[in-house]
């Protein structure tokens, strides 16, 4: 329609991990008594879906304009079964991430092999941890700035320069929140 293009770019991911392990080398079969043994079961799925609404490409101004949606759930669940002088244990943790952006961009040909472009990204990242004793949920916004100057020397030979700004959000110690054990 008029030279536009929508498009839409949308995943799903999903795992599940389940792990035995003998941490002393007893052997659980040989010696139940005299072990230390850890069960985890371990589920992460992750959903995206990004619009994009782009102009022609083959004009001397292109734009393309967009948002993106993001969200990460990990279900964490271990038990450590130990002898029988130290109580066991059973800890669980979900853990969730979601981002929400904007983006936009301009390209603007000079001239036949010069090039200069300019991106913005605005984000918000929502970063959650549930214990079994806690629950904690932080935001961090973010705007990351980009600007790039594309020369092409030859048909075969680029240079190009790239002015950016990086961003990673900040996170959750889980292992913070645990309850800690005494062992005596």
């Amino acid at each position: 329609f008029m030279g536009l293009t929508l498009t839409s770019i949308s995943a799903f991911n999903g795992e599940r991990v389940a792990s035995n392990t003998d941490a002393d080398f007893s052997g659980f079969f040989q010696n139940p008594l005299g072990f230390f043994h850890t069960l985890d079961r371990n589920k992460r799925r992750d959903w995206s879906q990004q619009l994009r609404l782009a102009s022609s490409a083959d004009q001397r101004l292109r734009w393309q304009v967009g948002g993106f949606w993001y969200m990460e759930r990990t279900n964490l669940r271990s038990a450590s079964l130990l002898s029988t002088r130290i109580r066991s244990s059973v800890s669980s943790s979900l853990n969730t991430v979601e981002n929400i952006a904007g983006f936009a961009q301009v390209e603007y040909d000079l001239t036949d092999r010069l090039k200069v472009s300019a991106e913005a990204r605005y984000g918000e990242d929502t970063i959650g941890t549930r214990t079994d004793t806690q629950n904690v949920t932080s935001k961090f916004d973010s705007f990351v700035p980009r600007v790039t100057v594309d020369y092409k020397v030859t048909e075969e030979n680029l240079v190009y320069a790239v002015v950016a700004k990086g961003n990673k959000p900040g996170g959750t110690n889980a292992g913070l929140l645990q309850p800690r054990i005494n062992l005596n």
